[in-house]
């Protein structure tokens, strides 16, 4: 009863604030509470807003053409990043994304606050800033970032290696998906399914990994920090405006 006079609510204040964005902006202050119905509210995609292109090396592409330096790049794009390539946006809350190829992610932030990223293939690195909202997919699982530093790759049949802080590890049988709460809070849902309810609850201090599976319902095995080490995240967080993301979790 409580989840259907709150879901009333939702769609009653949403039409009120005038279409899609005042649906994002409650979206997002319902997030917490995990018990939606997630297959609808997913299809509210946040829309207006802009990445700005920090710094680019290698090549990277959208629908539009090639990026170049001090580019934009516009809410619903999908984002190319050639072999080799890095691609480093800020977004409207200050959120960072580094894109790391070869790499294909779908791009939708809000005007103001939050958004989604879906990650095909390759790697990407993030810092929400703390009180922000995101939900990150990827094949076997979408992730809701509350104010998180978060990592996440999506391997293919010729990626099956990564780094780890002891050296090179191969990347187990039939995993294709890999996710990171670096430092912060997220929340894992499946892909498919109804309602999509919050499956698992992750909080992190310093790195908490787990290989991804879904066989019906979703597999977590433990992994190590892979492909990604404090170092590369103490840079990501320099880069951001104005208050920064906590550092003193990190072990430079």
């Amino acid at each position: 009863m409580n989840t259907r006079r709150n879901m009333l609510v939702f769609f009653g204040t949403a039409a009120f604030l005038g279409g899609l964005g005042g649906a994002w902006a409650l979206y997002r202050t319902y997030f917490a509470d995990g018990s939606f119905d997630w297959e609808r509210l997913s299809h509210m995609m946040p829309a207006g807003g802009r990445a700005l292109i920090l710094s680019l090396v290698g090549s990277a592409s959208t629908g539009m053409g090639p990026l170049g330096m001090d580019g934009e790049i516009a809410s619903g794009d999908r984002i190319r990043v050639e072999p080799g390539g890095v691609l480093t946006l800020t977004l409207p809350d200050r959120t960072l994304l580094e894109i790391r190829g070869e790499a294909e992610v779908d791009l939708h932030v809000d005007e103001f606050s939050g958004g989604m990223y879906n990650l095909w293939l390759g790697s990407l690195l993030s810092v929400v800033p703390t009180g922000n909202q995101y939900i990150a997919t990827g094949p076997t699982a979408s992730v809701g970032i509350k104010g998180t530093v978060f990592f996440r790759q999506v391997f293919d049949a010729r990626t099956r290696t990564g780094r780890t802080m002891e050296g090179s590890m191969d990347i187990p049988e039939g995993i294709n998906d890999y996710f990171c709460t670096c430092h912060g809070e997220v929340g894992y849902l499946p892909t498919t399914g109804e309602p999509r309810q919050v499956v698992r609850r992750d909080r992190a201090q310093h790195h908490n990994a787990y290989f991804l599976r879904r066989d019906g319902t979703l597999h977590f095995t433990k992994a190590p920090m892979l492909n990604h080490f404090d170092d590369e995240i103490d840079r990501l967080i320099d880069l951001q405006e104005g208050e920064k993301h906590d550092k003193s979790w990190l072990e430079l």
